[in-house]
């Protein structure tokens, strides 16, 4: 045996291991991630609806806050904000739509397409909505409340009908048994 000291010996052990070439096994599986099944694709849009959700509540104390305290600069703010939000929620659902239909998954893909056009529509009819409660904050009349009572019931109509798809998304959404 040779007179080595022990510490010349772990040094040069550890040499021969940093040296050991790695040999890499091809075991014939794609590099790629497995494709996401219809479910959590589903359950991807439902998180997407969720941010939307969150920036409607916000958007409605923003113009309720405006409408009491009329602070036009936070007002702008916080609406850059908010269309921020629904501009990339947006963007990301009607990616995850053409991702559901490119899979195959037309009926869910053609969820997404109906909730992001009432969605869209409801925006529009929020922002009415602010428009004219502006107006009867300045001049009360009879006209503009029965224009907001009218907005009011064409936004319960949609809800509901938010609501019916939401509940078609999240029956595509559950985990499927095996």
């Amino acid at each position: 045996m040779r007179d080595i000291p022990r510490e010349e010996e772990e040094k040069e052990e550890e040499n021969q291991i940093q040296n050991v070439d790695v040999v890499e096994v091809d075991l014939g599986i794609p590099a790629q991630p497995a494709p996401r099944t219809e479910a959590v694709m589903m359950q991807e849009f439902m998180k997407l609806q969720e941010q939307r959700c969150v920036a409607y509540n916000t958007l409605e104390r923003c113009m309720r806050e405006f409408r009491q305290m009329k602070q036009l600069c936070a007002f702008q703010g916080t609406m850059k904000e908010i269309t921020e939000t629904f501009q990339t929620v947006s963007l990301a659902i009607i990616q995850l739509s053409k991702e559901l239909k490119e899979a195959g998954h037309l009926q869910s893909s053609k969820y997404c397409e109906d909730l992001q056009e009432l969605e869209q529509m409801k925006l529009k009819l929020t922002a009415e909505m602010h428009i004219k409660l502006q107006a009867l904050s300045r001049n009360d009349n009879e006209e503009d409340k029965a224009e907001v009572r009218r907005l009011t019931a064409e936004n319960r109509r949609l809800i509901f009908k938010i609501n019916d798809v939401l509940n078609l998304i999240r029956y595509k959404a559950r985990p499927q048994e095996a």
